[in-house]
């Protein structure tokens, strides 16, 4: 027997097109993390939260990212706290207007963060539709009830349309990390004292 007897034949083709859907697919969904960067020359240190992906299903070929980022500057006691807002979706744009566009609700309380809007961050992202981008400032003390309610609601409001999604437990529970280990970290153990002579 030989063999190309005992062979599969394969079109050509199918390989690279096999490899291509893999492509595509694996840059659709994104990875949770946080990156930490530092900058010496400027004291300053930034913790990075991407890929926190709404769990809350909406409709059709939407998709929204809210991410937390937190900037501190050494000899400053009050960090940075902002919002990164990642929509994309197959064909429709939202037109994220300058203002107070995102709107949260944690366990009902409202709270609206002011942004400069999506004007300068808008793309058509190949294979993956539209997309646009905006960041929001957020205090502290809200950011903590953010992370903190047992339920939180989103709206972000378009120039014709908004959107709404709320917190699955997973987004819950990376905001709760995010305010443990980067807004508000345990204090490091105090030295120890040095023995007496």
């Amino acid at each position: 027997m030989s063999a190309a007897a005992g062979s599969r034949r394969v079109r050509p083709g199918t390989t690279a097109s096999l490899l291509c859907l893999f492509v595509v697919l694996s840059g659709c969904v994104p990875r949770y993390g946080v990156k930490t960067f530092r900058d010496d020359f400027e004291g300053l240190t930034v913790h990075r939260m991407s890929g926190n992906v709404l769990d809350d299903p909406g409709r059709g070929g939407e998709w929204i990212e809210l991410n937390a980022e937190l900037r501190r500057v050494r000899g400053s006691d009050a960090p940075r706290l902002g919002m990164a807002l990642l929509y994309r979706d197959s064909h429709r744009w939202l037109y994220v207007p300058a203002g107070e566009t995102l709107l949260i609700l944690a366990d009902g309380e409202r709270i609206a963060l002011r942004g400069q809007g999506s004007s300068r961050s808008r793309r058509k992202a190949h294979l993956r539709g539209v997309e646009e981008r905006a960041v929001y400032g957020i205090s502290a003390e809200h950011f903590r009830r953010i992370a903190g309610a047992d339920t939180v609601r989103v709206r972000i409001l378009g120039r014709r349309e908004y959107v709404e999604r709320g917190f699955g437990e997973a987004n819950r529970q990376r905001m709760r990390e995010f305010v443990a280990t980067h807004l508000d970290p345990p204090a490091p153990p105090p030295a120890e004292a040095a023995p007496p002579p």
